[in-house]
């Protein structure tokens, strides 16, 4: 039953059916337990007042024979009166002290000096219900002698009427049940046509066609919210689909650049007889494409590895500033092109990969460079705080437009749409250093203000 429910290729209808089904069940069992109570209950107390009664019915009866010691005469008596009402109710009387011979014969199981005084009840056997009894004691009148009083009713014609009320509860429990589960199906298949609806709309969406979205506004107020979420799904993978596509146009120009140079210089040199001079010449230029070629694959699968958790890291504890200095007088010769100086300030220590860390710092050294006005100052900061340590770069240079921050760390990305510089760059280094602090637990943001723009990462110390 458990791996049923526990199945999800079970109708949702019948699932509440089922639901439904034991809800009634529950409701009504307890309502028909509460009724069972309360009758059995009621049968207690009528059957104890028609003991009560039948008891004042008799005691006059008694008192008189008693009185006047006609015993026999009394036993006759009771014998008639029980016989009027089919023996259901019966009566028996004896001495409390012995003054006259035996007690009259009892019902099996019933031992007149077990019996408490007031109501009791007893089983007789199992073909008969039980027998309700009144065990009382009477002082004659005469004030010499007293007699106990037994008086007992069949129960058979109330226990006949309660397990009718049972068996009867029992079956409409099982018919409302049934009718219930009925009912919740045709309802809750009812109630699930606007979900087959949506079903439908979704079926018609066809891949590769852009701008295609479920009509919500035909939804139910509850399903609203599942078709803005569809519709949210199809817009982002929208987007990824435009991302891709843009991806590989511009992997398909990265690639082209260099393969078109390789091609035309080869074509070139094999036009004619070349000495050997040129054809060295020709060698080290088709290297230089090669190498670009080799980068661009090799930053390429970088982020792809990167992207899904499958770059190594090899964490240590390192002084930023220091390794920040390292890479500064490694790029020496790049800030001398065009007149800069560079000022490095901050310190702090992280837990970071010290390899990946130079390269996400170079790049950003790197794009300060290509972008810095010439004669003006590089600053890198380092900061520790909160558990995180950040490593800003902060050139002065034209002001990064806000239509295009939340783009520059894109692959391939350039402000510049005309691709200026492509022949050095192929606009991966900012999306490198965004892997990397994400591989550190951290992130890449970008700053601008008064013609200075700062670049940066923050990783987890």
């Amino acid at each position: 039953m458990f791996k049923w429910w526990k199945s999800n290729h079970y109708s949702i209808s019948a699932r509440q059916a089922v639901i439904f089904a034991s809800a009634a069940i529950l409701i009504v069992s307890m309502y028909a337990l509460t009724l069972r109570y309360t009758l059995h209950d009621a049968i207690r107390t009528q059957m104890h007042q028609e003991l009560t009664f039948r008891e004042k019915l008799v005691l006059p009866t008694i008192q008189n024979y008693a009185d006047e010691g006609r015993w026999d005469a009394l036993n006759d008596e009771l014998e008639r009166i029980s016989a009027i009402e089919g023996h259901r109710v019966q009566y028996w009387v004896k001495p409390a002290i012995q003054t006259f011979s035996e007690a009259p014969e009892l019902p099996d199981n019933v031992v007149w000096e077990n019996l408490p005084i007031g109501y009791s009840k007893v089983s007789v056997s199992e073909e008969i219900c039980s027998l309700y009894l009144l065990n009382t004691e009477l002082t004659l009148s005469s004030g010499n002698s007293r007699l106990a009083l037994l008086v007992a009713i069949d129960s058979t014609p109330y226990m006949g009427t309660f397990d009718s009320f049972n068996q009867k509860m029992f079956f409409l429990t099982l018919f409302g049940a049934c009718l219930v589960a009925l009912l919740g199906y045709v309802i809750s298949r009812a109630g699930m046509k606007p979900v087959n609806a949506l079903s439908i709309q979704s079926g018609k969406i066809e891949p590769g066609v852009n701008g295609q979205r479920l009509d919500t506004q035909v939804l139910p107020l509850e399903l609203q919210p599942l078709g803005a979420s569809f519709n949210g799904v199809l817009e982002r993978q929208e987007v990824a689909w435009q991302q891709l596509e843009s991806f590989n146009a511009n992997v398909a120009h990265e690639l082209k650049t260099p393969l078109t140079n390789l091609i035309g210089q080869t074509q070139l040199a094999i036009s004619k007889r070349r000495c050997r001079e040129e054809l060295e010449e020709l060698l080290y230029s088709n290297l230089e494409e090669l190498d670009r070629l080799t980068r661009i694959v090799n930053d390429m699968l970088f982020l792809s590895r990167s992207q899904s958790g499958q770059t190594p890291l090899l964490k240590e504890p390192v002084d930023l500033a220091v390794e920040a200095n390292k890479i500064i007088e490694y790029l020496e010769p790049n800030f001398h092109e065009k007149a800069l100086r560079v000022s490095c300030t901050g310190s702090g220590k992280a837990q970071v990969d010290r390899g990946l860390f130079h390269r996400a710092l170079g790049n950003l050294i790197e794009n300060a460079i290509q972008y810095a006005e010439p004669d003006t100052t590089i600053l890198i900061h380092v900061e520790v705080n909160a558990g995180q340590a950040s490593i800003s770069v902060t050139n002065t240079g034209e002001a990064i437009e806000d239509t295009v921050k939340a783009n520059l760390f894109d692959r391939f990305f350039r402000a510049d749409p005309s691709r200026n510089g492509s022949s050095a760059r192929h606009g991966l280094g900012l999306s490198i250093v965004k892997a990397i602090a994400t591989l550190h637990g951290g992130n890449a943001f970008v700053s601008t203000s008064e013609q200075q723009n700062t670049f940066g990462f923050f990783v987890n110390c």
